[in-house]
């Protein structure tokens, strides 16, 4: 079987070169679901990490038909939005005591190509998850 297909996890946007970190402030920022307070009474604080997840569908060694490549594609784009909606609420915690808090979809695009015999798709799934830092005091 043919390695067709490519699922990676990239901090930030990596195609968006003002990819700078962004707290979460009052202002509500229209790719967000919630707003955020950006610092509570006693240090702690809460911010917004994104995280971009890129998918690639290569079938043009496979040859699958332009069908079968977009029920695939389709199927592939739809179990990872699927993990996502299904685990919103994380409550993780990482080693440095900050506590994934929800995690939500905040873009995403499915973008066929190729040609006769060769159809490729590109995919990005944009993820917000909010998360909660404590006292540093």
């Amino acid at each position: 079987m043919q390695k067709r297909i490519s699922i990676l996890i990239y901090p930030q946007d990596p195609d968006d070169m003002r990819n700078e970190p962004r707290q979460a402030d009052s202002t509500g920022k229209k790719d967000e679901v919630l707003e955020l307070v950006n610092a509570e009474l006693g240090g702690g604080g809460m911010e917004w990490i994104r995280f971009t997840i890129d998918i690639k569908c290569y079938f043009s060694l496979s040859a699958e038909s332009r069908d079968t490549a977009r029920h695939i594609a389709t199927w592939v784009f739809g179990r990872a939005k699927q993990a996502i909606r299904e685990n919103r609420g994380l409550n993780l915690v990482d080693d440095f005591g900050e506590r994934a808090l929800q995690m939500e979809v905040t873009k995403k695009n499915l973008i066929e190509g190729g040609g006769p015999g060769a159809f490729n798709w590109n995919g990005q799934i944009w993820v917000s998850v909010a998360i909660e830092s404590p006292s540093t005091i």
